[in-house]
């Protein structure tokens, strides 16, 4: 058997086929075929047994299993310029967290709002400790607020990142219902109404309240602001006697409560009567204030300040001459002189 070198370009492979090809020579001496004799026949044809045989057999299956393998290996080398075997790449081992590592990773605090002062009694206003509690959990990066059993008054508040509110059996937040609590502003007080701004002129009434029994319901925290007045024949006027129902199917027990009033810079001219306010015995008027009021009047010899059972003061300089029913203070808030006759009537309505 020969062996092209040629076709064998590593030394690895070289000494395999060689000795492949010693295989096969030897086997092929030991199945030669027999000499002639002299007589021109063949001598009776000898017999191998199958020990003798089974050699040259095993032999050529080495060699054609060492050809096959040296050719397998010279075109993995050709190939890629490397043996590469036919195997899975690695696959990369699954990332574990920090914890399973052996790392420790310290627990997200836990606070109870008692902690920061809140009362759970549906009274107490608890929005400075909420604030606080998630004030603390944002400075440590997270952590849960236990907000335990009870009714927890508060105004709106926010939250923080990685925080969790957890609400234990029978808690209850509750907002809180008066909206001047949560964002007010300086102009503005708990329900407090404002009118500002106003010029009237050419009219019979200026600025006017007017209810009645029957009505009830609350007339206070009203703030008249900056009005001019020009040629009206009564400016300020309260009523309380505004006798004027849809049916007589009202509660005349049902009266209003009217109070926490205040006028400030009031000015005007050719006004008759700058200010009526008429109380009653049944519907009083409590805490009327003017302050910087200078309105200019037609008739001089005229009630121009008509006041019945009506409670308050007048701060500084106010013209016309208040009625008597006012306490007098200075700009200084300094009590000048307190009235002594709040419930009398001096009303005329003839103007």
């Amino acid at each position: 058997m020969a062996v092209d070198a040629a076709a064998v370009s590593s030394p690895r492979a070289t000494a395999a086929a060689v000795a492949a090809a010693a295989a096969a020579a030897g086997a092929t001496q030991v199945v030669s075929s027999p000499r002639r004799l002299s007589g021109g026949s063949f001598p009776h044809h000898r017999r191998w047994p199958p020990a003798a045989v089974a050699p040259s057999y095993r032999a050529c299956l080495v060699v054609v299993w060492v050809l096959g393998f040296a050719l397998v290996f010279l075109w993995q080398s050709t190939s890629v310029g490397h043996v590469r075997l036919y195997t899975r790449p690695p696959m990369p081992l699954p990332k574990r967290p920090a914890a399973s590592m052996g790392q420790w990773v310290a627990s997200p605090p836990v606070y109870d709002l008692r902690e920061f002062g809140a009362v759970g009694d549906g009274r107490t206003v608890n929005t400075a400790a909420f604030e606080a509690a998630v004030a603390a959990i944002a400075e440590r990066g997270g952590g849960r607020l236990t907000v335990p059993a009870g009714r927890w008054l508060t105004a709106p508040f926010n939250l923080t990142s990685r925080m969790t509110l957890f609400l234990a059996s029978g808690a209850e937040i509750l907002g809180v219902q008066c909206w001047c609590i949560y964002r007010k502003r300086d102009v503005w007080r708990c329900f407090k109404h404002l009118v500002e701004n106003v010029h009237i002129w050419d009219s019979r009434r200026g600025v006017r309240i007017k209810t009645a029994p029957g009505r009830g319901a609350y007339v206070s925290n009203i703030v008249y602001r900056n009005i001019t007045l020009h040629k009206v024949r009564v400016g300020i006027v309260i009523k309380t006697d505004y006798n004027e129902h849809p049916d007589e199917g009202f509660d005349p027990k049902a009266v209003p409560i009217i109070g926490n009033i205040s006028y400030t810079s009031i000015h005007g001219q050719g006004v008759r009567v700058p200010v009526r306010i008429q109380g009653s015995a049944e519907i009083p008027v409590t805490n009327v204030t003017f302050h910087d009021m200078s309105v200019g009047i037609v008739d001089k010899k005229f009630h121009v300040f008509q006041c019945a059972f009506v409670q308050g003061q007048v701060i500084g300089s106010v013209f016309p001459m208040p009625c008597k029913n006012l306490d007098l203070y200075n700009e200084q808030r300094e009590l000048v002189k307190q009235s002594t006759l709040q419930n009398i009537s001096d009303i005329d309505y003839s103007f």
